[in-house]
């Protein structure tokens, strides 16, 4: 990839995310709410960040054809990808834009996502090392369904976790960077391009986005990028067969384990429905209970705001690296997925107890600015 290739989509997705701040400030248009149980913003913030992480990829497939930087088989493989995420995209810009798109419309689109990238682009679950799975996954049935599960979870799982400046943007950048390592390693150049476009066009808005959430991601960005990230990860491991089917889930395990558990809690703890918001994820207890709390009483809200990605970027990054390390041992991570459940359920047992662990105190009270 030249160099230019990696400027451009920076370029194109930040002054289309300062074109889409200017919209809200003088028009209001795509301006977020202000208010129910998961808002932790003050100011009216235009949630369209979306449209310029999808604009800019269709400009940089686009430049890239132009200069003849990819082959016409990965422009078409690129214009594929792109025709399967409109679904998604679609199912989240209408609520950014309405507020009343339903949760079963919008999971509905991305079922038709997922069925597209299983057809268009043979995105499969083939195999997870858990044999109980591999055995069912002999019957085709079995392949596409689990497929769609795993897409439209992931895709619904990353917009859960969007709820701080920089939370979902900074996790993404995080997961491309990892996937991109090891698409260039298993030699699936066209994945890396891909990865590596989403990667700076994550950027362009990270950059707005974090720390002082100029502009937020809002449904359509959140789907949009995780479904570029499950996509990425599954195909990686269906072309790679050296590459163990829990690399990928190791790279998105924060958004995987923080779905799950706030399924069960809603639903088995709480007795409330599953798709029900509330406002007891991690990263809302470390924000009310240590930084509002404990750190931050008298600071600017939007920098609070920003602390709390911090956390989750410090585990992503660990436990990717080591990912990236062990991304043909099924084995080994097991072991790293064993030892996050186990970090995340104390953690989160901690902070609903008022006892939080001295290690978030370090990390958190360095920040000072």
């Amino acid at each position: 990839m030249s160099i230019w290739n990696l400027i451009v989509p920076f370029a194109v997705c930040s002054v289309l995310c300062g074109a889409l701040i200017l919209l809200n400030q003088r028009l209001g248009i795509g301006r977020d709410k202000s208010t129910g149980v998961q808002k932790f913003h003050v100011n009216a913030t235009s949630r369209l960040g979306g449209v310029a992480l999808f604009m800019g990829l269709i400009f940089t497939v686009g430049w890239a054809n132009s200069n003849g930087s990819i082959s016409s088989t990965t422009h078409n493989f690129l214009n594929l990808f792109i025709l399967s995420s409109i679904p998604v995209f679609l199912a989240g810009i209408l609520e950014d834009i309405t507020h009343k798109i339903a949760p079963a419309s919008r999971l509905i689109l991305a079922l038709i996502s997922s069925t597209l990238a299983y057809l268009l682009l043979e995105v499969k679950v083939t195999r997870t090392d858990v044999w109980v799975v591999d055995w069912l996954l002999q019957w085709p049935i079995f392949i596409y369904l689990f497929t769609l599960l795993v897409i439209s979870g992931f895709t619904h799982a990353t917009n859960i976790i969007d709820g701080f400046n920089g939370l979902a943007s900074g996790q993404i950048l995080l997961m491309l960077g990892f996937l991109s390592y090891l698409n260039y390693t298993t030699n699936q150049l066209d994945l890396f391009f891909l990865s590596m476009s989403l990667f700076f066009i994550t950027i362009g808005f990270f950059v707005w986005n974090w720390p002082f959430g100029k502009i937020f991601l809002g449904d359509g960005g959140a789907y949009f990028l995780g479904f570029c990230v499950v996509f990425l990860g599954l195909l990686l491991v269906y072309r790679s067969a050296q590459v163990s089917p829990f690399a990928p889930i190791m790279l998105g395990i924060y958004p995987l384990v923080e779905v799950i558990f706030s399924m069960y809690r809603r639903g088995f703890i709480r007795g409330r429905s599953v798709t029900k918001p509330d406002a007891i994820h991690l990263h809302s207890l470390i924000f009310r209970r240590v930084i509002k709390r404990n750190l931050d009483k008298k600071s600017n809200p939007q920098i609070s705001n920003s602390k709390v990605a911090f956390v989750f970027w410090f585990s992503t990054l660990a436990f990717g690296l080591l990912t990236c390390l062990f991304y043909k041992e099924t084995g080994y991570l097991l072991i790293l997925f064993s030892i996050y459940i186990l970090l995340y359920i104390d953690l989160f047992v901690r902070l609903v107890r008022f006892k939080t662990p001295r290690y978030i105190f370090t990390l958190l009270s360095r920040l000072r600015w």
